[in-house]
């Protein structure tokens, strides 16, 4: 920690170390495959639970909004395509396949606890049964703070709809419980991930 508030304090070294460094790289790079290999099956899973297990329409729609306002580009191409693959394997997708989803999101833990080891001075990481246990648990806290983000998000959209303000009032209240209620969901998740990745008290 005092490292990195040197490092703070003097930005050209703080430079070096983010972009100069090879190994700041290579941890960039392992963070975005793991993240692109877990992103759409677990996509995948939040939908095939809102609608074909819980037939909850009110969450569906709260997923497709979500991925609409955060995804870079092509988002009616993410969610066409989510939507399909939820109509072509969704009466397949057996507690083994939920699992197998889980761990798969889970391997971006791998990189991560690298990094957050040597930010917090830690003398050795997990072995890889151990990340990977952990990274599945973490998984699992991230997918209920997920549906509790959904869950929250369709009980205020519904209210919102119910009050029967104009429409530019109830887009403008809708957008805004949309925002409130995705920010609450990545601290929560930063909370996990700094309480229990790294491996040091």
């Amino acid at each position: 920690v005092t490292r990195f508030r040197w490092h703070i304090s003097h930005p050209l070294p703080l430079l070096h170390h983010l972009v100069l460094r090879t190994q700041s790289h290579a941890s960039c790079a392992a963070l975005g495959f793991f993240a692109l290999v877990g992103f759409y099956p677990l996509c995948l899973l939040l939908l095939w639970v809102s609608g074909d297990l819980l037939q909850w329409g009110a969450g569906e729609t709260v997923i497709r909004e979500t991925l609409r306002e955060y995804y870079p580009e092509g988002q009616a191409f993410l969610v066409r395509n989510l939507e399909a693959s939820v109509e072509q394997h969704g009466g397949g997708l057996t507690l083994a396949a939920v699992f197998w989803i889980l761990l798969g999101a889970a391997g971006v833990f791998i990189p991560l606890e690298t990094a957050f080891n040597g930010l917090w001075g830690a003398t050795e990481h997990r072995p890889y049964w151990r990340n990977q246990a952990v990274g599945f648990l973490l998984t699992g806290g991230g997918v209920v703070l997920a549906f509790l983000f959904v869950l929250i998000t369709a009980f205020l959209k519904t209210t919102i709809s119910d009050l029967q303000l104009a429409p530019l009032l109830e887009r403008a209240s809708a957008y805004t419980a949309l925002r409130l209620t995705a920010l609450s969901l990545p601290v929560a998740a930063i909370f996990l991930l700094y309480r229990f990745l790294p491996n040091h008290r």
